[in-house]
């Protein structure tokens, strides 16, 4: 039974014996002297066993009426009281004890992301990084039981609080995605996050036109409105309906298993200074290259052979996830 119903349960049947009580003395002795005020407290002191007397002289009725009140109530007044003490403690404890181990599994946690809300959207995006193996910790208020049951970690608390974003593990995460649904909480986190650590990808939700100027001044990466992506997913559908079911074919996991990937050029990547023809990506791999964007975020799509790789280069590839992973170990991606 859950615990709050037992509770509730428990605490009604307390208030039953303890009325019982105080209308049986009141109506047995028949003395004003016996108001409801005394009879409570007689019968409070009675059921506890506290034991500090009469508090008016009793009738032999009433005194038979106190062994039987005794005998079924002092039981089931213990009962009560031990059974709400055990749920309390145990729930302290284990609660205690769920997020030190919650806490620890945080701790260990390396290039994970950091999930700020767990709406509609943000469920989403925790459901999918599950179902691909990407790790992941969520930052919500409410909807703790849910969380609870399904096993994602996460902190309860505010994501704009610095504490908690530092418990989420924010100085070794890979990027934060923040799937609030209210603009200004969006543009406090941002600040917050970009504060903490200047270097971590920010893909950051607004509602409003105009939010997304002050998200990224906030220090957003990328924003992205639901509405905007629904609504221009709507006009591909309606405009190029095949070309869109290709690319849904193309990308999806449960169909071929294929999937874009992004692979920054570093420093000491050993693709610096080669064409695509001479690194061999689609040899060595299987990728194909769809695109190169430089540091100056100037794309270039289907870039021909003879395109040279640069130092913060962002290639664009097609593949399968056995291909991308073998490349990844080579290249890691920007997010």
């Amino acid at each position: 039974m859950n615990p709050t119903r037992k509770l509730i349960i428990l605490f009604s049947i307390l208030f039953i014996i303890l009325l019982i009580g105080t209308i049986g003395f009141v109506l047995i002795e028949g003395d004003k002297d016996w108001n409801l005020l005394d009879s409570f407290y007689f019968t409070l002191i009675t059921l506890t066993t506290i034991g500090y007397g009469e508090t008016h002289n009793l009738s032999r009725s009433g005194r038979i009426f106190t062994i039987f009140l005794i005998f079924f109530g002092v039981g089931t007044t213990y009962y009560i009281i031990t059974t709400t003490a055990q749920i309390i403690l145990e729930g302290h404890l284990r609660n205690y004890f769920w997020r030190k181990r919650m806490t620890k599994s945080i701790d260990k946690l390396r290039g994970h992301y950091i999930i700020c809300g767990y709406g509609r959207i943000g469920s989403y995006v925790c459901d999918e990084l599950y179902r691909i193996g990407i790790p992941f910790v969520i930052i919500e208020n409410g909807k703790i039981e849910e969380l609870e049951r399904i096993g994602y970690l996460f902190i309860q608390g505010d994501a704009s609080n610095d504490q908690v974003l530092l418990e989420a593990g924010i100085m070794n995460a890979r990027a934060l995605v923040i799937a609030v649904g209210n603009d200004p909480d969006s543009v406090f986190i941002t600040l917050s996050a970009r504060d903490i650590r200047k270097d971590i990808y920010i893909l950051a939700r607004f509602e409003q036109l105009g939010s997304d100027k002050k998200l990224m001044k906030a220090g957003a990466n990328k924003v992205i409105s639901p509405h905007l992506v629904s609504g221009g997913r709507m006009l591909q559908l309606l405009l190029k309906p095949t070309v869109t079911d290709f690319l849904d074919l193309a990308t999806s996991p449960v169909m071929i298993e294929l999937t874009f990937e992004e692979i920054k050029i570093k420093q000491d990547s050993k693709y610096i200074g080669l064409t695509l023809e001479q690194s061999a990506l689609r040899k060595d791999f299987g990728v194909i290259v769809v695109g190169i964007q430089d540091k100056e975020l100037v794309m270039k799509f289907n870039p021909s052979p003879n395109t040279t790789i640069n130092e913060d280069d962002v290639i664009i590839v097609l593949g399968n996830f056995e291909q991308i992973n073998k490349l990844k170990k080579l290249e890691n991606p920007v997010i």
